[in-house]
């Protein structure tokens, strides 16, 4: 059961399917079990939790977002599993950031980082939502001290087989993914050199993105926005084009793709009105 409940938070399969399973393993749970079986069962329900949490947030409902993410990290603690607690908060946190919410973020990582014993693969990618609260805020000397934390721990690291199932998309590529993202969070707000920097990363994690993944996309969007902010109409031009293309086969109500296309959007020269507009009317 707990094989299967990792692979259904691992797919794409509709939601019904895991809100079944949820309502299953929760009927379970009120019937008297062994310890050991009791204890597996609370660590599937969070597993269902955070799937049906990671829906719910593409779907753009919010509360039930929320409320999921909530569910599975209690759940989590109640199958004494505290290292997918921790991550149940920062995939909260992630919701929060989204929201607009980063001081609300920042103290669910920093919850999470005050668990024990938390392997260095989880460490730093709470360094690098810690990272990220502070690049929302324009806090840049704190940014740059949580980043390189992350990429200190994520080098300390054992290979991604020895993590998690629910832990191995956290490499070297998400980590620079997600430092080009940061960067530009703090290009927007003024520092236009980050733009330059950030690309250099986002390039770095398009290498070894998979084409048609919300990931790819996402860094596609980013890409084209430097190129906007550091002036480079050239590189921009196209890229935009390679950007929207990207995004318009996924689903337009995930929050990140909206955030990243608005972002796009507001930079964008009149060179790209057409391909932009492709978005808009999608």
């Amino acid at each position: 059961m707990e094989a299967d409940a990792v692979r259904l938070r691992q797919s794409r399969r509709p939601a019904p399917a895991v809100l079944a399973a949820l309502t299953t393993v929760t009927a379970a749970l009120q019937v008297p079990q062994a310890d050991d079986i009791h204890v597996r069962l609370h660590r599937v329900r969070s597993q269902l939790a955070y799937a049906a949490a990671s829906m719910a947030w593409h779907a753009a409902v919010e509360r039930r977002a929320a409320h999921y993410y909530q569910l599975a990290h209690d759940a989590a603690l109640d199958g004494a599993d505290a290292a997918f607690a921790a991550g149940a908060l920062a995939g909260a946190a992630r919701h929060r950031l989204y929201a607009g919410r980063p001081a609300a973020a920042l103290r669910l990582v920093q919850r999470a980082q005050s668990t024990p014993g938390l392997e260095p693969r989880l460490r730093a990618l709470l360094h690098t939502r810690a990272a990220w609260a502070y690049a929302a805020m324009g806090r840049g000397p704190e940014y740059g001290r949580e980043s390189g934390r992350a990429t200190g721990t994520l080098e300390a690291a054992g290979p991604v087989s020895e993590s998690p199932p629910w832990l191995r998309f956290f490499d070297e590529t998400e980590l620079s993914g997600t430092s080009g993202g940061r960067l530009l969070d703090l290009a927007r707000q003024g520092s236009r050199g980050q733009a330059e920097t950030a690309a250099i990363f986002t390039r770095a994690a398009l290498e070894n993105r998979a084409p048609g993944t919300l990931s790819h996309a996402l860094d596609l969007i980013g890409l084209a926005e430097c190129y906007w902010l550091t002036g480079d109409t050239r590189s921009a031009v196209p890229a935009t084009e390679r950007a929207v293309a990207s995004a318009l086969p996924l689903p337009a109500t995930s929050p990140p793709l909206q955030h990243h296309m608005s972002a796009l959007r507001a930079v964008a020269g009149l060179e790209s009105r057409d391909v932009m507009t492709r978005w808009l009317l999608r």
